[in-house]
């Protein structure tokens, strides 16, 4: 025995799950835009910067610089003499250069290398070598990307804390 559907009770059926879908898509819809709403509406008060910058300090800074290892202090020490004046060192094809995916080497962390670095100027290389890990090195300062300094990079980073702590509530 055959079932058949009736015209009426196919149009019952269509209505219904169009009803749902549509039900199904408001629902989301508001849940979407509650949410954004949630995230969009975040403010940085002056007082919060300020809170920000004492707590970061300069932890977070980025200390650009060009770094080339030599085997021997001799080698390092001719390189220094013949290229180290140059605006791009590195590109002499001498000495091995740490990975340097943004065009520089980010010496922070690196304590013996940081002394350098700090006492110097941006531009300014090392006139002796500095012996590094078993190896002697050739460093030039190019200068300091500090967070605190950029108020909308700060302010971004706030934000993205006010951020993370909502979606934990």
């Amino acid at each position: 025995m055959k079932n058949k559907i009736s015209k009426k009770e196919k149009l019952v059926i269509g209505i219904t799950a169009g009803t749902l879908v549509a039900l199904a898509v408001s629902i989301l819809t508001i849940k979407l835009t509650t949410g954004t709403d949630k995230y969009t509406n975040i403010e940085v008060s002056e007082s919060e910067i300020q809170q920000y910058k004492e707590i970061i300090g300069n932890s977070m800074d980025v200390k650009k610089s060009i770094l080339i290892l030599f085997d021997s202090y001799d080698e390092c020490m001719e390189f220094i003499e013949e290229h180290g004046l140059k605006e791009n060192p590195h590109e002499q094809g001498k000495g091995t250069i740490p990975y340097m995916p943004d065009g520089f080497y980010n010496i922070v962390g690196k304590s013996k290398l940081e002394e350098f670095f700090d006492a110097a100027i941006d531009g300014e290389y090392t006139k002796e070598p500095i012996e590094y890990s078993g190896m002697y090195c050739y460093l030039k300062r190019l200068g300091v990307n500090s967070i605190i300094e950029d108020e909308e990079e700060l302010k971004k980073l706030i934000m993205e804390d006010k951020k993370q702590s909502r979606q934990n509530e």
